[in-house]
């Protein structure tokens, strides 16, 4: 299939089609897939929903917390670690059932699948993913399907919170590294499609939510963000929650080296975002 970058709202169904069944084809049968292979640790953005858990948790009832795309997680164990596991009933999901032992050791209950067509058992206080949105080939209705699962406003502490952490592709200039296959012809227009996408969202207000159909990782093996086919836009996830009038927060990483390529990477090239249902 020809290669190409686009709004999702513009791709046909027989590309959508074509694009799943490729990307659950590879992830049932991941080689090199490091989520897949040991459990994943992120405390420095998993203190923001600790945060969130602690003030949830005072008026005595369980925190009912979603993480999306789990893999390997060590989200349980980071709970364990802080004293508030007894505080969470948690939910993991993932698109394979390649970790599912491991998730139903970790947590209350598994739920394997594409989100958007899973009967989930009730709301959630929480629902969070880590390093997952820049992995899903339909990102708008991934978000309406979180958001629909969110509870909704009820006390001081407001309705639900989502929060997402991921990798920024609309930073001016930067490819995402699913197009490194791409010649520098490609990569040049891919360029010009990424900085309208930039102007349209935050000018128009309009989210593009830009897909990549042919990633590297259907070319090459595996390396780091290969099979991101969501060009994950901050603009993109600002405007969309602009449109559902709600909060949007943006999460800071722990200090560092100021100006260091870690400083960079964790506060400008990572999208991390709380959005409030309001």
């Amino acid at each position: 299939m020809k290669s190409q970058l686009t709004p999702e709202r513009h791709l046909s169904r027989e590309i959508r089609t074509h694009l799943r069944k490729s990307l659950d084809a590879y992830y049932a049968k991941p080689v090199g897939y490091t989520a897949f292979e040991k459990p994943s640790s992120q405390a420095d953005w998993w203190r923001h929903l600790e945060n969130a858990i602690r003030v949830r948790s005072a008026d005595g009832e369980k925190v009912r917390v979603l993480e999306i795309g789990s893999g390997m997680s060590g989200f349980a164990g980071y709970l364990e670690q802080h004293g508030i596991r007894d505080l969470v009933e948690l939910h993991a999901h993932d698109v394979t059932s390649h970790n599912v032992e491991w998730l139903s050791s970790a947590a209350d209950q598994v739920h394997i699948g594409e989100i958007s067509e899973i009967d989930l058992p009730g709301e959630f206080d929480i629902i969070f993913s880590t390093y997952v949105l820049e992995h899903v080939s339909n990102p708008w209705m991934h978000l309406e399907t979180l958001w629909k699962q969110l509870v909704p406003p009820r006390n001081s502490v407001g309705g639900g919170s989502l929060f997402l952490i991921s990798p920024r592709y609309d930073l001016f200039g930067y490819l995402c590294p699913a197009s490194r296959h791409e010649p520098p012809f490609s990569k040049l227009k891919l360029l010009m499609i990424q900085w309208e996408a930039r102007c349209r969202a935050i000018i128009a207000g309009e989210p593009q939510f830009l897909i990549q159909t042919d990633p590297a990782v259907f070319h090459r093996p595996f390396f780091p963000d290969a099979d991101a086919v969501h060009w994950v836009s901050l603009h993109d996830i600002r405007a969309w929650a602009r449109a559902k009038g709600s909060t949007l927060r943006r999460l800071r990483s722990t200090p560092t080296r100021l100006l260091s390529k870690q400083w960079l990477i964790r506060n400008h090239a990572t999208l991390a975002v709380e959005i409030l249902r309001s």
